[in-house]
């Protein structure tokens, strides 16, 4: 019986040698593992070694890695309170409703910004729409007849068209298949990129070097004292220009 015992603890000293056990076999027994030492990470798991911390606090044990964060808790006291359970990581948002800030109310790949202002440049409707504009949405645009990319653009049937975005068009945006009115400039003069130069004001020195430089803004001596030459835009009424500026002809005018 001696020697029967004898063999046996030999057998488990060499099983738990290959498992890596640090404590003695007699320590051992058959309903848990020996490896609960620097082994297994600060949740409890051998999955992780050695112990997270720092940017991947967290041991996800499924994945046997360490990363941000498996559940919102994680993310407590980060300035991110959401944990985004497919990257591991802590976002601010994931959508719009999120974002309580007037000034960051958009949420854009989990991160609250500001909202693209009108004739800026866009990708989604998320981008433009906002506490103040909630109607605003992203529309692909034309200059003279050809495609020119897509920009934020107020919804003409929820509010009243202020200058100068008063000429509209009706098409769906790049978020929704919905067909509605925007309100828009004239694509056949002009394009976003010379409306805001417009409305910056932008200086220049030659009519290239204003819009998009495809004949979509001029340079105009528009007044003033001392005299500058500033952006404008062509124009064929002064609904389509700035508030206060006139254009100067129904007929290759511009607005001043």
């Amino acid at each position: 019986m001696k020697k029967r015992h004898q063999r046996t603890m030999t057998a488990l000293a060499v099983v738990t040698f290959l498992l890596g056990c640090s404590k003695s076999a007699e320590d051992c027994n058959y309903t848990a593992s020996c490896d609960n030492s620097a082994e297994r990470s600060d949740s409890g798991s051998g999955a992780c070694s050695p112990s997270c911390s720092g940017q991947t606090p967290v041991c996800k044990e499924s994945a046997a890695k360490c990363v941000e964060c498996i559940k919102n808790l994680d993310c407590a006291g980060t300035g991110k309170p959401i944990c985004d359970t497919t990257a591991d990581e802590c976002i601010q948002c994931r959508s719009n409703a999120d974002c309580t800030s007037a000034a960051a109310s958009v949420c854009i790949a989990g991160t609250c910004t500001g909202s693209v202002g009108t004739c800026h440049a866009c990708v989604a409707d998320s981008e433009c729409a906002s506490g103040t504009r909630p109607n605003a949405r992203c529309v692909s645009m034309n200059y003279k007849g050809s495609p020119h990319g897509s920009y934020c653009l107020q919804r003409a049937d929820a509010v009243t068209c202020e200058p100068p975005y008063t000429v509209t068009f009706s098409s769906p945006s790049l978020s929704a298949t919905t067909t509605a009115p925007n309100c828009g400039i004239n694509q056949d003069a002009t394009t976003c990129e010379a409306v805001l130069n417009l409305l910056t004001p932008t200086t220049c020195t030659r009519s290239n070097t204003c819009g998009a430089g495809l004949g979509d803004g001029q340079c105009q001596n528009l007044g003033g004292n001392p005299q500058t030459m500033r952006c404008t835009i062509p124009c064929t009424a002064a609904t389509q220009c700035a508030t206060g500026q006139t254009c100067t002809s129904a007929v290759n005018g511009y607005c001043r």
